[in-house]
């Protein structure tokens, strides 16, 4: 009869081990899964940095880019009201050569203030400024992908 007391008590307390080792067990992996999930955030938060730091750059650029459109409507303009000036000085040179001369006067005041404008647009878009703009936008895509990879 004890031992029959016993064997009911060692199976009462082999059940209970059991299901603190399931719960145990369910624990670990929750544990785990959460472990993991906060990897995932982490790793999501560091690609939302970066895509937004490359957002603003290209944002920058998109501006800058606006900028020299705009400067080479400009210039265009220019280039267009020197030739009209020129072409009014050739047609007027044996007509009336003082309108001519006035044109020509025009021409030159307007191709001195269209190289000044050139200059200005040449500084504005160096190639060493293009080259790092780009190696920065290569360097971030790389840094996105090792992030990737490393969870």
């Amino acid at each position: 009869m004890f031992y029959r007391y016993q064997a009911k008590y060692m199976l009462a307390v082999l059940l209970l081990v059991a299901f603190l080792l399931t719960l145990i067990w369910q624990l670990v992996n929750a544990v785990h899964a959460n472990h993991q999930k906060h990897c995932q955030l982490i790793l999501f938060e560091q690609q939302i940095n970066l895509y937004t730091s490359q957002i603003v750059k290209m944002t920058e650029i998109q501006e800058k880019n606006q900028n020299l459109v705009n400067l080479y409507n400009a210039l265009g303009q220019s280039i267009a009201a020197l030739n009209i000036q020129l072409q009014v000085a050739q047609k007027c040179w044996f007509i009336n050569p003082e309108q001519a001369h006035e044109s020509l006067t025009d021409a030159s005041q307007l191709s001195a203030s269209l190289m000044y404008e050139v200059r200005q647009i040449v500084k504005e878009m160096s190639v060493e400024q293009v080259i790092r703009e780009n190696s920065k936008c290569y360097a971030s895509q790389a840094e996105i992908y090792l992030l990737s990879t490393k969870y």
